[in-house]
């Protein structure tokens, strides 16, 4: 076989293997099985993308969408809440990249409904795992959701922890202390920080047990609480002096450190020196604990 009929084989194999899937999708659905066909759609949906077709790309996306929103419907029914709502976020992200609002509209307010029986049935909760949760977490955090998105974050991090995952538990109250930040509620930012910052450093991540120890520093002073940013500070110090970490981490619980025993004007050169390496939404929450401070 020369090349020439080898392309022209491979091309059309890859040609009828996405009119399979279409096929195969299409049965799928007629039998109610919408897991299926939602994976198959994707596959069809994906292809489109690859091959620049946005016509195409767009139909079975909303094609996908449809189908996740029939396996919500049917977990719904069965009153499984937590998948329900899984499949429904999932039909909600398809529809709006199918550009159909409508669609979009109608899964959301099924999250929505789904949501307000996952609070009122607590019955179910043994079964709920932790990266679903994060996913509903992530959906009313995505939504401008503080309220509702910490309140899952709690329940997943917490159901993290049970499960033995520390990595995720860690990441999740991380999440968590960022919602309480976005309230300005300090104080709880500041021990869900060092919780993360905790189970980071169990799982031998210095790096990260430091930063997450300096961020529960800084909040803490946000709150008022200098004595416990003085030990939030020291704890990312050790952190980094077990890690080794010689750059930027040891330099920012310095600074964390001496705000916390009012040291302005050592803790002003000392930040003046790195922070323009740090992001903007890191800066700003520093240099809130300097106005803090002075305005004391």
């Amino acid at each position: 076989m020369n090349s020439e009929e080898g392309n022209s084989r491979m091309s059309q194999t890859g040609f009828n293997t996405h009119l399979e899937w279409i096929r195969a999708a299409e049965k799928a659905a007629k039998e109610g099985n919408y897991e299926s066909a939602a994976r198959l759609y994707r596959h069809v949906s994906t292809y489109y993308g690859i091959i620049n077709d946005e016509l195409n790309q767009k139909k079975y996306a909303v094609k996908t969408g449809e189908s996740y929103l029939g396996a919500g419907e049917t977990y719904l029914v069965q009153k499984d809440y937590l998948k329900a709502i899984t499949f429904f976020i999932k039909a909600a992200d398809s529809f709006r990249e199918g550009n159909d609002e409508e669609l979009t509209r109608t899964s959301e307010a099924k999250i929505n409904e789904c949501h307000a029986m996952m609070k009122k049935d607590s019955s179910q909760r043994v079964y709920y795992n932790a990266r679903d949760l994060k996913a509903i977490g992530d959906y009313f955090a995505g939504k401008g959701d503080l309220e509702n998105s910490n309140i899952i974050y709690q329940a997943a991090a917490e159901k993290a922890r049970e499960e033995g995952k520390n990595v995720l538990a860690a990441g999740l109250y991380r999440d968590v202390g960022d919602c309480h930040r976005a309230l300005s509620d300090f104080e709880a930012a500041a021990k869900n920080y060092g919780v993360a910052a905790d189970l980071f450093l169990l799982c031998d991540n210095h790096f990260e047990a430091a930063r997450h120890y300096c961020e529960s520093g800084f909040s803490f002073i946000l709150a008022g609480k200098l004595q416990e940013a003085s030990g939030a500070a020291a704890k990312a110090g050790f952190s980094c002096d077990v890690g080794r970490i010689d750059i930027i981490l040891n330099d920012l619980s310095e600074v964390c450190r001496l705000l916390s025993e009012k040291s302005l004007d050592e803790a002003e050169e000392r930040w003046n020196k790195i922070r323009m390496k740090f992001k903007r939404s890191y800066a700003d929450l520093v240099d809130s604990c300097f106005e803090s401070l002075v305005n004391q």
